[in-house]
């Protein structure tokens, strides 16, 4: 029996749809939007990236519409996910370059913005957040909320051309945690001839998410997780690397 509470960070994506609808909203987490200013800020000092019409109509518009993250992020690995956002057992974040950490009912503005794409000053998007204590804000939301489990969905790329370094936004808090007793993992997708997925494994990681809730949710809860095939992912396997 797996004893214990979950949480899921899951990423951002550029695929994104604005809806108009009506329900309470969650409130942001206690900081950020401290950070999210400071990010703003930045952000209208640059402008190849202000200007782009995503940003300057939405993120930078304080009159543009707002939608719930959950529904505006439309990309693959989003998909699968309509059963996780129904449910109330597991804590899901969704991890953002422009807002930082979302929670899924919380509305924001669409925008477009990567973690690897560059300020005027030649600072990265994920440096901005790395160094600016998101990792700080994480670790107080994990003590709130009495998490146990972090499973990472993000991607974990380190080259200096990566747009993608989500992971990497919270590598000084999975030092720290690791310390105190929490058990964090990375998704990572492999086919059956053991070849890392590639750039189709950002989708496959929502599909394992869904699948996870399908057939065995406890095991986000275990310390040593063993199930790494999955009935509907066949020709897949999945490792649980410490984070």
């Amino acid at each position: 029996m797996a004893y214990g509470k979950a949480l899921v960070l899951i990423p951002c994506c550029s695929e994104k749809q604005v809806s108009a609808v009506q329900f309470q909203a969650e409130a942001p987490l206690s900081g950020i939007e401290f950070l999210r200013s400071g990010l703003k800020a930045m952000l209208k000092e640059t402008p190849a990236l202000a200007n782009k019409p995503e940003n300057s109509a939405g993120l930078l518009n304080e009159g543009a519409p707002t939608t719930p993250a959950y529904l505006l992020y439309r990309g693959k690995l989003f998909r699968p996910l309509k059963e996780l956002w129904r449910q109330e057992t597991v804590e899901v974040l969704i991890v953002s370059a422009a807002y930082g950490l979302v929670k899924p009912r919380e509305f924001i503005r669409t925008y477009e913005l990567q973690m690897g794409d560059r300020f005027a000053n030649g600072q990265s998007v994920y440096r901005y957040w790395e160094t600016t204590g998101l990792a700080n804000l994480l670790e107080t939301y994990v003590q709130n909320m009495e998490v146990s489990h972090i499973w990472s969905l993000l991607p974990n790329s380190y080259t200096s051309q990566s747009k993608t370094p989500y992971h990497r936004v919270f590598r000084d808090y999975w030092i720290r945690a690791e310390k105190r007793g929490k058990r964090c993992f990375l998704v990572k997708v492999f086919t059956a001839r053991d070849r890392a997925a590639g750039t189709g494994s950002g989708a496959k990681r929502g599909e394992w998410l869904a699948e996870v809730f399908r057939v065995n949710p406890e095991m986000l809860t275990e310390d040593r997780p063993s199930q790494t095939e999955f009935p509907g992912l066949s020709g897949f396997r999945f490792q649980y690397k410490p984070c």
